[in-house]
C-alpha cells in the first residue's frame, strides 16, 4: 500500500487540478454546510445540489466508479442511522410528484434527505481530495488559519498511515505462516490480541524515531511546499459561481412564489 493509491488522480493537470486549492477548500466546506441545512424533509431540494460536486468531478477527470467505490465504503454507516428514521417518524406527509400526490412516512422523507446529504458531501470531498495534491491542500488550511494541530496530525496520518497498514500485513503474514490448517476460535482470539500488543510497541518505538528524525531535521510543525498560491480569474470565477450557485438554492427555495 503506498501514496499512489490516494495521490494517482491529484496528480492530473485538468482545468480543475489548476484551480487554487484555497477556492476549492472553500467551494467545498460552503458547499456542505449548505447541504447539510437543507431542511430534513425536502428531499427534493438536494437534487439541484448535485450539480456542483458531479461537474466538479467531471471537469477533474474523475471516474465516477471511483467515487462509487469510496460511497460504497462509509454507506453502511449511514444505512445504519436513516433506515430506522421511516419507523419511528411515521407522521404522514403529503408529497406531490409532478400532477401526481400520494401520502408517504416522514422518516421516509427524512430517510432519503440523509441518503442525498450523504452522497453530496462525500462526492464534494472525493473531488476536492482527487484534483488536490494533499500537501497543497494543508497548506490551505494552514492559510485559513485552522488549528495548527489539526494540519499536523493530518499530516502525520497521511505521511505514516501507510507503514502502519504496511506492519499490521506483516504481522498477519507472520501468523498464517505459522497456522496450519483451520485453528481453533480461542486460538484466534488469541493470536490476535497479540497482534495488536505488538503493534502497539512497534508503533511506539517507531513513534520515537521518527520524531527523533523530525526533530534533528529541523521540524517546526509548518507546511512549507514550493508552489505559491496565486489566485486567477478562473479561481475567482469557480470560486463566485459555486458559491452563489448553492446560495441561490438554499435561499431560493425559501422565498413565495409569485
Amino acid at each position: 500500500m503506498h501514496h499512489d493509491y490516494i495521490d494517482h488522480l491529484a496528480m492530473g493537470d485538468s482545468l480543475a487540478h489548476r484551480l487554487d486549492p484555497r477556492a476549492k477548500l472553500a467551494v467545498a466546506v460552503v458547499f456542505t454546510a449548505f447541504v447539510v441545512s437543507v431542511p430534513k424533509y425536502a428531499a427534493a431540494a438536494l437534487v439541484p445540489y448535485a450539480i456542483v460536486p458531479f461537474a466538479w468531478l467531471a471537469f477533474g477527470g474523475v471516474p465516477f466508479g471511483f467515487v462509487a467505490r469510496h460511497l460504497l465504503v462509509v454507506s453502511p454507516f449511514i444505512l445504519f442511522v436513516a433506515v430506522f428514521n421511516p419507523l419511528y417518524d411515521t407522521r404522514p406527509v403529503l408529497v406531490h410528484v409532478g400532477p401526481w400526490a400520494f401520502w408517504v412516512r416522514a422518516g421516509v422523507l427524512s430517510c432519503l434527505s440523509i441518503c442525498g446529504k450523504f452522497v453530496l458531501t462525500v462526492s464534494a470531498l472525493v473531488a476536492l481530495v482527487s484534483t488536490t495534491r494533499f500537501h497543497e491542500l494543508l497548506k490551505a488550511m494552514a492559510w485559513f488559519r485552522l488549528p495548527r494541530l489539526f494540519i499536523i496530525e493530518l499530516s502525520f496520518l497521511y505521511r505514516y498511515l501507510f507503514l502502519l497498514v504496511e506492519q499490521v500485513q506483516r504481522l498477519k503474514r507472520a501468523r498464517e505462516c505459522r497456522a496450519v490448517g483451520k485453528s481453533r476460535l480461542g486460538w484466534g482470539l488469541r493470536s490476535t490480541g497479540g497482534i495488536i500488543g505488538n503493534l502497539f510497541l512497534r508503533t511506539l518505538e517507531r513513534a520515537e524515531r521518527v520524531y527523533a528524525a523530525m526533530a534533528a531535521r529541523g521540524f517546526d510543525g509548518s507546511v512549507r511546499t514550493l508552489a505559491r498560491f496565486r489566485m486567477r480569474a478562473a479561481d475567482y470565477a469557480f470560486l463566485a459561481g459555486a458559491l452563489l450557485f448553492v446560495v441561490a438554492l438554499r435561499f431560493g427555495a425559501d422565498l413565495p412564489l409569485p
